[in-house]
């Protein structure tokens, strides 16, 4: 989203759609991170380069609407199975 359309938010405007589904989608993504590992970690494990991503970091992959691989990777995470 813009620094226009979050600050329009701010004021009062309605999200749209389409935002409120991403935004649902990157707190559940978060929400399943608590479960894996300490809150403070979270933020620098999004921004790490994987080389399950091709060297890709997990925020990027976010932004790019790709989170079935990154759902995978939290999968076998939870799991404990080596990808």
């Amino acid at each position: 989203a813009s620094d226009r359309a979050i600050v329009n938010w701010e004021t009062g405007d309605p999200m749209s759609p389409v935002y409120a589904a991403k935004l649902r989608e990157i707190q559940s993504v978060y929400n399943e991170l608590k479960q894996l590992m300490p809150t403070e970690k979270i933020g620098s494990w999004l921004l790490t380069g994987l080389d399950e991503f091709e060297g890709r970091n997990p925020a990027d992959m976010i932004s790019k609407g790709e989170t079935g691989r990154l759902w995978a990777s939290l999968f076998y995470l939870r799991s404990g199975t080596p990808d």
